[in-house]
Order: structure tokens, then C-alpha cells, then sequence
């Protein structure tokens, strides 16, 4: 009998995408599904919009919170309700390849010591890839995205699955992993949450891989008001913006190696900053420009005085 898979779908007012999200989970050749769409207080009718639409279905539930907890807390919320061997933790803007949730699970059955598992996640126009194992630099912070941006004809894809520390955007997990950590932590919010979803898990002794032969297309939208460049980098408004500085500096201090934290809290962490102060303010985005500076200096002032959520044992309580 096939296991059962939970997908666990956090959203924040993207009705239409979050549909299109579903459907491609439901045409899976997987037979044995829960989906579980965790609204994170949405304004646009999403609840209205899935009852609508699924309410017939037992295998579509929604969870939702009337307090907006960004992505880690949506995620959180999803979990009790998910009664899967494996959960599929899965960003409303992606559609899913029908074989990708197989590929993935045989992933986990073909080694026992695999926690993590994600998708070659690629992105429009459909060949570009994303990521085929993600880790962060020590020396300088930044994420380390292997064959980012390079098109399918422009590599050679291994067969087998390939070590990674993350998976951003979609990421499957066994329930064995997820009780030895406990969650997302929810201090995040958005922005380093699934990193540090992804090091706490190999910190508790398990394997993380991205799987070729697993795919997902993230669609990546631009919303009417957002710069396309702001949105790639993680910073398309304020709250966010804020969010990402303050994070950079807690998930440094949690896991980086001591000289790495001396060169990013002297020189590479500040030079982050000041270039996203100075992209914003290039955009006319002064709202965004300060919310960096504020986070900037709210991280920073976490990871010298809190050594308690700078510990990488930390485990949420769910």
C-alpha cells in the first residue's frame, strides 16, 4: 500500500495561483494524497475560493488563521493536521510535474537516512533551473545554488539525487525528521526559515538531496506594485525587507563556522545591507530602504545579546 503523502500549502492572498498549485498536486500519479492549503490570514477570499472549489473533495482541507504568521507560521499551522509518512511543504507558486511526489518518496525508500528531499525547482520560461543543491557560503553569507540559472541543455543532470543543505520553495520531509526538529521556526517569519528548516535537519544526523527527476516550475510572481528586481532578491515590500535583514545575522550566528562569523559580522553582512539600502532607494523604494536598515540593525543586535535564539538546538513547539 502506498504511503501517504500530506502537502502542506501556506498562502497569503493568491487565490488563482494557489488553485492552479492544487490542481497540479491532485493530477500526481500519486495515489495516496492530503492536501492541506494553510491560509495565512488572506483577505482575497481564499477560503470562499477553496470551499468553492474543493469542498467535495476529502482529500483538500483548509487551516486558517485570522493572524498573518508568514510562511514558517502557515507552514507550523499545517502540521498537526497532516497525517502523512512524508510531508510536502509546498509554495502556492508552484505547479508540480504529475510524477514529481513519486520520484521524491522513492528518494526517501531508497535511503533510510534521507530527512530532506526536494525538486529540481525550474522557472519560466520552464527550462531555467534553480537550484540542484542549495547551501550558503561561510565566508560571505550568500546562498550557493548549484546550476542557477542555467538552462536544462546547458548541463548535464546527474541520475542520482544530489547532496544539498535546503531545499527552497518545495520540500519534502519524513515525519521521523520532522519530529527530531520540530518545525519551521517561527521567529523567521519568511526569509532563511527554509535554510534553517534544512541545517537543523542534517544537525539532527540526517541527509539532505534535490532530486533531478523531481520537478516543480516556480512561477515567481511580480506583483502590480513590485519591482521585479526588488522581488528576486526577497525584498518586494517593507515587512519582508525587514524580516530578511534581521534574518541574516541570527541564522549566521546559529550555524556558521566562528571565522565565518568574524568576516560576515566585520565586512560582508554590513556590504549586504548597504547594497540593498541602495538598490531600494535606485527603485524610489525609501519604505524599503529603511526597513532594511531597521532590520539590519534588529538582527544585529539579536545575535550579540540572545544567545538562546541564536542556539542551532532551538526546536519550536508546535
Amino acid at each position: 500500500m502506498p504511503a501517504l503523502v500530506s502537502v502542506v500549502i501556506p498562502t497569503h492572498n493568491r487565490a488563482d495561483i494557489l488553485c492552479d498549485c492544487i490542481d497540479s498536486v491532485l493530477a500526481s500519479d500519486w495515489p495516496d494524497l492530503q492536501i492541506i492549503v494553510s491560509d495565512d490570514a488572506s483577505t482575497d477570499g481564499t477560503a470562499e475560493r477553496i470551499a468553492e472549489r474543493y469542498g467535495t473533495d476529502p482529500r483538500v482541507a483548509l487551516v486558517r488563521s485570522e493572524v498573518s504568521r508568514m510562511a514558517a507560521g502557515a507552514r507550523n499551522a499545517g502540521i498537526p493536521s497532516a497525517k502523512g509518512d512524508y510531508i510536502l511543504f509546498l509554495d502556492d507558486d508552484n505547479n508540480v510535474d504529475p510524477c514529481m511526489i513519486r520520484r521524491l518518496v522513492e528518494a526517501f525508500k531508497a535511503d533510510p537516512r534521507l530527512g530532506l528531499a526536494g525538486p529540481l525547482s525550474l522557472q519560466l520560461p520552464g527550462e531555467t533551473v534553480f537550484t540542484l543543491g542549495s547551501s550558503y557560503d561561510w565566508l560571505t553569507s550568500r546562498p550557493r545554488n548549484r546550476f542557477e540559472g542555467k538552462t536544462l541543455s546547458e548541463i548535464r543532470l546527474p541520475s542520482a539525487p544530489c547532496p544539498s543543505c535546503y531545499s527552497p520553495n518545495a520540500v519534502m520531509v519524513s515525519r521521523l525528521a520532522l519530529e527530531a526538529v520540530g518545525g519551521f521556526d517561527p521567529f523567521y517569519g519568511i526569509m532563511f526559515e527554509e535554510a534553517d528548516f534544512g541545517y537543523r535537519i542534517c544537525a539532527a544526523g540526517f541527509t539532505a538531496a534535490i532530486v533531478p527527476e523531481a520537478r516543480t516550475l516556480h512561477l515567481l510572481p511580480v506583483a502590480r506594485q513590485e519591482s521585479s528586481t526588488l522581488r528576486r532578491l526577497g525584498l518586494p515590500f517593507p515587512r519582508r525587507a525587514y524580516v530578511f535583514a534581521r534574518n541574516r545575522p541570527v541564522f549566521v550566528r546559529r550555524f556558521f563556522p566562528w571565522w565565518g562569523q568574524l568576516t560576515c559580522f566585520l565586512f560582508f553582512i554590513h556590504a549586504a545591507n548597504i547594497y540593498y539600502v541602495f538598490l531600494a532607494l535606485r527603485h524610489r523604494r525609501p519604505d524599503i530602504a529603511f526597513a532594511c536598515f531597521r532590520g539590519a540593525l534588529r538582527g544585529l543586535w539579536l545575535a550579540a545579546t540572545n544567545p538562546r535564539l541564536c542556539s542551532a538546538d532551538f526546536k519550536p513547539a508546535l
